[in-house]
């Protein structure tokens, strides 16, 4: 158990990462990639845990979903906090 905290934190850098580059490619859309990141996971993750089963499928999905929630969370967040700061500007 005290390594799936390890594999856990890998993939979803992993997967982070593989996002941000998603992200770049100029035809891709933004609606596919937490789709995309989802096969990705379902297909490398388990690799990472030692083999496909439930279980490993259950951390691969659990792991895309952290990461896009996470990614999510800090892009709104952070676009909150300039709409405020633009919004007292203009007080």
């Amino acid at each position: 158990m005290e390594s799936l905290s390890t594999e856990m934190m890998l993939a979803m850098c992993g997967l982070y990462v593989i996002g941000k580059i998603m992200k770049e490619i100029p035809n891709f859309p933004n609606w596919g990639i937490p789709l995309a990141l989802t096969v990705i996971s379902c297909i490398c993750t388990p690799i990472l845990f030692g083999g496909y089963n439930i279980f490993n499928f259950f951390v691969a999905i659990v792991a895309v979903g952290i990461t896009v929630y996470g990614d999510q969370l800090w892009k709104q967040t952070s676009y909150g906090i300039k709409e405020l700061d633009k919004g007292e500007d203009e007080k």
